[in-house]
């Protein structure tokens, strides 16, 4: 009977918690079948986060979307989850683009920016239209839109960030055959280097150049 199955599932999770185990994803599996959907979205984030830990990415995929599952289906209370729905939605979407599923990880960028108002964090937004130009590299007008939104809530003084989607804008335009303005936002990426600290990033740039 249904509720004798999910009194089972139930007995199952408890007992698992007690443990205090590495077994987030049987907890959640079992308070999912419990009924508990609050349990198991806060046992799948654990999961999620477990798996992305080992680069497990397509693990961290399918843990991380039972836990958007989970939270449509009842949001936990404050404090209750150690991630925000914004944040559990773009570390999601950056499994998925390591999975090789751009247009999931794009669909979820997306909602993660629609998950928060930008003015009380430009940075994060920021952040988030920097990786959601990246995550639709069929489509570089597009791209370069996101970069653009990305540059416009940038805070002035995140410097190394900026120089990064500077060079996000020129690999983009050197996609289209725009050599000129391409070797502009180059140029400007190099201008901002701050030595060791953004080598890497200064080297994207020169290989533009």
């Amino acid at each position: 009977l249904p509720a004798e199955r999910a009194a089972l599932h139930r007995s199952l999770a408890e007992a698992l918690d007690q443990t205090g185990g590495d077994d987030a994803a049987d907890r959640a599996h079992h308070w999912e079948l419990a009924g508990e959907p609050s349990r198991a979205l806060l046992a799948s984030i654990e999961a999620g986060v477990a798996a992305e830990r080992v680069f497990g990415y397509g693990e961290a995929l399918a843990h991380f979307g039972r836990a958007i599952d989970a939270w449509a289906i009842r949001s936990p209370e404050p404090g209750a989850v150690p991630l925000d729905l914004g944040t559990l939605l773009a570390r999601a979407a950056h499994a998925a683009r390591w999975m090789g599923d751009s247009e999931r990880a794009h669909e979820l960028c997306e909602r993660a920016l629609d998950s928060f108002d930008h003015a009380s964090d430009p940075l994060r937004a920021a952040l988030l239209y920097e990786r959601l130009g990246r995550y639709q590299p069929w489509n570089t007008e597009a791209s370069l839109e996101a970069y653009r939104r990305a540059l416009d809530v940038l805070p002035a003084d995140r410097t190394a960030e900026r120089m990064r989607v500077y060079v996000d804008e020129a690999l983009a335009l050197s996609f289209q055959s725009r050599w000129d303005q391409a070797c502009e936002r180059a140029t400007a990426a190099i201008e901002l280097a701050e030595g060791d600290r953004t080598l890497a990033t200064e080297a994207a740039a020169r290989a533009v150049l």
